[in-house]
């Protein structure tokens, strides 16, 4: 099947606001869990990834990392495409989803508050790069 390509769109303006967010909701989310400037996930086997996947310090380590993804792709000027932020947008959003539940139980409501503020502009961001074209690959510049 072959997947046609339009000419380059300029990336929509909540994709562009959605930097400021991510850049302030970065910083409080790694502060919150405790997650230092620099993780480091084991790759030695495939089996490792279960201790991974139940820690909260490497769940928000994953997180932290789908944010810069984003952050980066939603830069004015840097190429990507509608699916790439589409499928950035769905995995950082279930990300958050699971660390909002851990952050609220450690007390950091002002924390929690902003994860559901950053799902919210998330969700409008889907929803704009989501209209552009349902059927085609569309680069955005």
């Amino acid at each position: 099947m072959d997947v046609e390509q339009s000419s380059p769109a300029s990336k929509p303006a909540d994709l562009v606001a959605l930097r400021g967010l991510l850049t302030s909701l970065f910083a409080a989310l790694k502060n919150a869990v405790g997650v230092e400037d620099s993780h480091t996930f084991r790759l030695d086997t495939i089996d490792c990834a279960d201790e991974a996947l139940t820690s909260y310090n490497d769940v928000a380590a994953f997180t932290l990392r789908k944010m810069q993804a984003l952050h980066y792709v939603a830069t004015p000027g840097v190429r990507t495409s509608n699916n790439v932020v589409m499928i950035l947008a769905s995995d950082l959003n279930l990300s958050l989803g699971e660390l909002a539940n851990h952050v609220l139980t450690t007390g950091r409501e002002d924390v929690f508050r902003e994860i559901i503020d950053g799902r919210l502009a998330i969700n409008r961001v889907s929803k704009a790069v989501g209209s552009l074209n349902r059927s085609e690959i569309i680069e955005l510049i």
